[in-house]
């Protein structure tokens, strides 16, 4: 039987974390290979009939638009719909931290802004069209001027954030995470508090977009909620300890086979 295989993403633009990925790999002796990745081209690169014929293991974020619906299992741990922030807040609800995001069309967002007061805004989709922040009509209306005014964005009040962490997820189990941001400024610790890891399992116990994901959670004063849930394939592993997680998901995904 054909094993599992990490296909990573030659091309990343963090070179110190790709050879990062490339030494933990090793060590734990897991068969990995480098493809570069063509921008904006559909097409799935090549790989040799031994590897397609096994599972494979994606790592950069230029796999997932091209690999959902590929023979390749499990590929990538994405789904369009089920990562979208208003499915994350249909099944987290409280747990959420914009707890009152509303689902808009970008054009009437930015009508409403006119003569208010700013709002955050992001997509609703995980497709990084435009960075979620707090935002002016005009402001709004610059960065997404090529966009069509259709388009489904999140609009909720502006909160003051002290801190961000990212959980990695495996199997409703926090298996790793880190601290990324503090006072609005990079903040890169290993671990998470136990507050974080407790709201994260929580949600996980109730629902989640993939087994294997990352949640990004943030705290402002004493109130803790999540932010998004993101995709494990193109996820930055900030101060996380990478053996330990690329380890954990190797075992989930020898689990599935």
């Amino acid at each position: 039987m054909a094993g599992l295989t990490w296909l990573l993403q030659a091309n990343l633009r963090d070179r110190r974390f790709f050879d990062e990925l490339v030494h933990a790999l090793d060590v734990l002796g897991e068969t990995w290979t480098a493809v570069t990745l063509v921008p904006f081209r559909p097409e799935l690169p090549e790989v040799p009939a031994c590897i397609e014929a096994g599972q494979i293991v994606c790592y950069g974020p230029s796999f997932v638009p091209r690999v959902i619906g590929s023979s390749w299992k499990p590929g990538i741990f994405f789904d369009r719909d089920r990562f979208r922030w208003s499915a994350m807040q249909a099944h987290w609800q409280e747990l959420m931290f914009a707890i009152d995001g509303r689902r808009m069309e970008l054009g009437q967002v930015i009508a409403e802004l006119d003569g208010s007061q700013p709002a955050f805004v992001r997509p609703d989709a995980d497709d990084k069209m435009f960075d979620g922040a707090v935002y002016d009509a005009g402001t709004l209306r610059e960065v997404t001027k090529a966009r069509d005014p259709h388009t489904l964005v999140i609009c909720a009040s502006p909160r003051i954030i002290d801190a961000e962490w990212r959980c990695f997820v495996v199997d409703g189990e926090v298996i790793g995470g880190s601290e990324y941001r503090r006072a609005g400024q990079p903040s890169l610790h290993a671990g998470v508090p136990p507050r974080v890891v407790d709201l994260a399992e929580h949600a996980a116990a109730r629902w989640m977009p993939a087994r294997v994901a990352c949640i990004d959670v943030a705290s402002s004063g004493d109130s803790f909620g999540i932010i998004e849930a993101n995709c494990f394939n193109a996820s930055r592993f900030y101060a996380a300890d990478t053996m330990h997680v690329l380890e954990r998901v190797s075992a989930h995904c020898r689990s599935l086979a």
